[in-house]
């Protein structure tokens, strides 16, 4: 089957932390389109959707024990850790690829070590160091399939730094560095027909860096920061013949557009803001993103330069992934206990979904979702 996959790194609640991931077909977007909705919300355990939800990320066991899984439109399936029941995992991504499920994560194995890998109708598959000289140091930032292909993003690390490269189907390629530059992490992945752009970061031993991305094996350099320690890139996406990435640049936060720099506006009241991903809906242009002032954090979307918050959005617990489909918006998100919508769910246009946590009211978490059509030969759980 063939179709675009846009990917994204998994990023945590507080920015700045770890850069964004992703998408696919259904075009993944970070966005909530709060015009859309009416003032007034809805709660329905059952999902409106049409089609399959598959939901994936952790919940935590009445023993403590974060376990990684998936929910099949409601229903919560534990993905199985190798090294044993006791030792913490969680599920970042998840892809359908036919009727194959696949779902990227980490296992903790009895030294304690990070195992990132990923599972195929709940089989494990861990990925494999680059560099077997080194110290076998690596990361995966972003994850993709399309058709039997499977795609991983992010960096291994050799003996003069970290190198940026790709797994295909298990196998490591690494991506030429630019002359001068010494290290380099893939942040974002996004793949369409035979073309992987890869968003990523250089940098030299002295701390000088470069945002850019590869278009195959081609390295495009995005326009040049004055300030590199207060500029980032975060995710990239390609519409039509468009490239947008999101980051920052000279500690300003927004956008580039074919290379060329686009700043957002920092809201009154605000004292910064943070662009995760950019998504393009005809001619409207959606930033997604938070902004933080001294009490909080809120997240939300700008939709051409103006802001919008998502509803109790100082309340999310990480940032939400969304599924734009036909005339629908789909929101997935985990808010905090002390929020009205707490826990895990998604929302569907004006209604608010919640996903039921498995071992009771310990937390859980969701990472990434997709929507899946009933024709494509899966089944939801009942």
């Amino acid at each position: 089957m063939q179709r675009s996959e846009c990917l994204f790194s998994y990023y945590e609640s507080i920015p700045p932390h770890n850069s964004l991931k992703k998408r696919r077909s259904y075009i993944l977007i970070l966005l909530f389109l709060f015009s859309l909705f009416s003032p007034l919300y809805a709660v329905d355990e059952k999902s409106p959707l049409q089609g399959i939800v598959f939901a994936c990320g952790y919940c935590i066991n009445s023993a403590g024990v974060e376990v990684a899984g998936y929910w099949n439109n409601g229903t919560w399936k534990s993905l199985k850790n190798p090294f044993g029941a006791s030792y913490y995992a969680e599920a970042n991504e998840i892809a359908i690829s036919s009727s194959t499920v696949y779902v990227c994560g980490w296992c903790m194995n009895q030294e304690n070590q990070k195992i990132n890998g990923y599972w195929t109708n709940g089989s494990w598959t861990p990925f494999s160091a680059p560099y077997k000289s080194s110290s076998g140091k690596f990361e995966i930032y972003s994850f993709a399939v399309t058709g039997s292909n499977i795609y991983a993003g992010g960096w291994g690390y050799a003996e003069n730094g970290n190198w940026a490269g790709l797994w295909l189907n298990g196998k490591w390629k690494s991506l030429p560095i630019p002359d001068g530059f010494s290290r380099a992490t893939i942040q974002s992945l996004f793949i369409s027909s035979s073309t992987v752009y890869a968003a990523a970061q250089c940098s030299t031993n002295s701390g000088d860096k470069i945002e850019g991305y590869w278009e195959n094996n081609k390295w495009v350099t995005l326009s040049p920061q004055t300030n590199s320690s207060k500029s980032s890139i975060h995710s990239i996406s390609v519409y039509g013949s468009t490239v947008y990435a999101a980051g920052k640049c000279d500690n300003n936060s927004g956008y580039w557009i074919n290379g060329e720099w686009n700043t957002i506006g920092i809201p009154p009241g605000m004292d910064s803001t943070w662009i995760s991903q950019v998504a393009v809906a005809e001619s409207n242009v959606y930033a997604i993103g938070s902004c933080r002032n001294k009490e909080s954090t809120f997240f939300g979307y700008w939709l051409n330069s103006v802001w919008t918050p998502l509803p109790d959005s100082n309340s999310l617990f990480k940032i939400p992934k969304v599924i734009l489909h036909d005339t629908s918006v789909y929101l997935a998100c985990t808010y905090s206990s002390g929020s009205t919508y707490a826990g895990p769910g998604y929302w569907v246009n004006n209604t608010w979904v919640p996903l039921r946590k498995p071992f009771g009211p310990q937390r859980a978490v969701v990472n990434d979702f997709t929507l899946i059509p009933e024709s494509n030969g899966l089944s939801p759980s009942k």
